[in-house]
């Protein structure tokens, strides 16, 4: 499924809300906004409708395209974006609720899995670890926990000097894991990692 973003509706986070389930085609406003061109496959779509999540994709001229996933070895993900002027990638991965499996019980578990696979192992390497805020969690991702991660990531997990990761849970939804990869933080930093939300709905903490 593609979309042409050429002019957007803008949220409050510098940002735009699709919910591709109900996004057709083009979103228009009288101001025109640079263009640029993301496709968002159709599998990673059904993945979004799942945990009923919406992107929010940046919409000024940061130069955005969606780049092929490469298959690695220690952790494969769903979708990504890349742009050469902010020389940030950010990469989603979506991991629908499943009631059988009892690490949705401690998201924190899952969460630090998933980091650890893609962590370098060098042992004088520094990961930090930082609770995102109660406030944080239910205005700008609708989730009931999230955790930011900082590290350096595996070279065959990606060759760029610090990896972000955003880790999101919402009960009986699933868990979204945000990759930000960048060798020097774009100023924008701070919005990019408003990438992602679950639809609008009450959460309990």
């Amino acid at each position: 499924m593609s979309y042409n973003i050429a002019t957007a509706l803008c949220s409050k986070r510098s940002g735009t809300i699709f919910h591709v389930q109900l996004i057709a085609g083009l979103l228009l406003l009288p101001l025109a906004i640079a263009a640029q061109r993301i496709d968002i496959p159709q599998d990673f779509n059904q993945l979004l409708e799942q945990v009923d999540a919406y992107l929010i994709l940046p919409v000024e001229d940061g130069g955005y395209k969606d780049i092929r996933p490469f298959t690695n070895r220690w952790l494969n993900y769903d979708f990504s974006i890349r742009s050469r002027k902010e020389r940030l990638e950010i990469r989603y991965k979506v991991v629908p609720y499943k009631e059988q499996d009892l690490r949705f019980h401690a998201p924190h578990v899952l969460a630090m899995q998933a980091m650890m696979q893609v962590a370098t192992n060098d042992e004088e390497a520094i990961v930090s670890s930082l609770a995102i805020s109660e406030k944080s969690l239910k205005e700008d991702y609708f989730a009931d926990w999230g955790q930011l991660f900082t590290f350096v990531p595996k070279l065959e997990f990606s060759q760029k000097s610090t990896c972000q990761m955003v880790s999101l849970y919402r009960e009986g939804k699933g868990m979204i894991l945000l990759f930000f990869l960048f060798d020097r933080a774009p100023a924008q930093l701070d919005y990019r990692r408003l990438a992602i939300s679950f639809g609008e709905g009450e959460v309990g903490f």
